[in-house]
């Protein structure tokens, strides 16, 4: 049967249909799963070396019938992880320097995300000058010994040794052409509080995270690979051995039932010494001298062993008192669970020397060498207190004695609390 003859327009409308038919199928074809992947994925399989991987299948597996149905709104949610555990920080980790402290405000339920760098963990140690004629020791040990006591256990609540336990040593670790050790300190300055009246507990304390790993970089509740402390008395302290990269996770847990508001924190890294410091020791470094019916005196133990280094002693009478305290009725619970923590108790202990508009008259400090071997020591004479009264009190320092930003140690050392009860009596005069 001969073909008909088409016009020159039909013929042209002819070839176009064709064409696009022909495309359509290529079209198709080429958009078939089975096709793309061997081509897509075989083409690179020599330099893949995740194509194994790939081949297994997802790395989740959920039943996706199991999953409830709800409105149009918005609310992150996490295939595998279980979001009563924790709230997810929605930003980078803020960066740390060395000895450069940041403060926030963690709200309940949330992670708050930090990263020490690999070039400020290898930049330059900072000449360490704590301001003192002499370094200050408890029971035989000084600061650089104490600080290289174990990290704090925290499944227990009784942190403090008790009197006459030898504090528990590990070898120092020194820093190597691999490693440098790295403190990271965090300290509460407020806490929430208890919706009920009725409640004497303090909250739960926060949680310090610390992962290496590049697979963990937002450590927090329910990670890994992490360690984890938790703070003790609104303080902690640990210390690694690190190679690289630090990545540190802060978290308050959610207990908005029972108290409300968030805590208040500061956090630091350091190559040099720890930022903040508590005295991990028996010895409060404070003691009562006399007291009466709304005064008492009280001196620090002698701040050297021995007078026969007259220069010394001599440094130690002539500077400016270094330490303060802070004391509060023993009856008030707004201190416990921060008082370990110098900008806790600078936040709420009652009585305060450092504390914007407290009235000077309350303590009185200066040097003295009297008692005790005549060696020197600081006293502290508080005044306006209740007759026949127990108060809690913590010798502290301000950091060094020349605190500011980016400096070693900077954010405060804190001793052992200790408390004494006022008697009835005359006044003591002051010395």
């Amino acid at each position: 049967m001969p073909l008909p003859k088409l016009s020159p327009l039909q013929s042209r409308l002819a070839a176009s249909l064709i064409a696009s038919v022909t495309l359509l199928v290529l079209y198709f074809a080429f958009m078939s799963p089975h096709f793309a992947y061997a081509a897509d994925v075989d083409s690179i399989r020599p330099e893949d070396h995740n194509h194994e991987r790939l081949l297994g299948g997802p790395f989740l597996d959920f039943d996706f019938e199991g999953l409830e149905l709800r409105e149009a709104t918005y609310e992150a949610e996490f295939v595998g992880v279980d979001r009563g555990i924790i709230g997810r920080a929605t930003t980078d980790p803020t960066a740390l320097t060395n000895n450069g402290m940041q403060q926030t405000n963690i709200q309940q339920g949330r992670l708050v995300s930090y990263m020490f760098s690999n070039a400020s963990l290898w930049g330059p140690l900072t000449p360490i000058n704590s301001g003192l004629p002499s370094q200050i020791t408890l029971n035989g040990k000084n600061k650089r010994d104490l600080r290289e006591m174990e990290n704090l256990d925290d499944t227990e609540d009784d942190q403090e040794i008790e009197d006459g336990e030898e504090l528990k040593l590990k070898p120092r670790q020194s820093n190597s052409k691999n490693q440098r050790l790295l403190y990271i300190t965090v300290t509460a300055c407020r806490q929430p509080s208890p919706i009920s009246n009725t409640t004497t507990d303090p909250p739960p304390q926060l949680q310090l995270y610390v992962s290496q790993s590049q697979n963990n970089t937002n450590p927090g509740p329910g990670q890994s690979p992490q360690d984890e402390v938790q703070l003790v008395g609104g303080y902690a302290l640990y210390q690694l051995n690190a190679t690289g990269d630090v990545y540190i996770g802060v978290y308050g847990a959610n207990v908005n039932t029972t108290y409300s508001d968030v805590w208040n924190a500061q956090i630091a890294a350091s190559i040099d010494e720890p930022y903040h410091y508590y005295w991990n020791s028996s010895d409060p470094n404070l003691f009562l001298v006399d007291s009466d019916n709304n005064s008492a005196l009280l001196y620090t133990d002698p701040l050297i062993l021995d007078s026969s280094n007259t220069t010394l002693y001599q440094e130690w009478m002539d500077m400016t008192p270094p330490f303060t305290v802070f004391a509060s009725d023993a009856s008030d619970n707004s201190i416990m669970g921060m008082q370990n923590s110098y900008c806790g108790l600078q936040t709420k202990a009652q009585i305060s020397a450092s504390r914007p508009g407290q009235t000077t008259s309350a303590i009185q400090t200066g040097m003295t060498s009297i008692g005790n071997g005549s060696l020197p020591k600081q006293q502290f004479y508080i005044t306006g207190l209740g007759a026949a009264k127990t108060y809690n009190i913590a010798l502290a320092m301000n950091g060094t004695t020349s605190s500011g930003d980016s400096l070693v140690g900077a954010g405060g050392q804190v001793f052992k609390m200790t408390s004494f009860t006022t008697l009835s009596g005359m006044l003591i005069p002051y010395i």
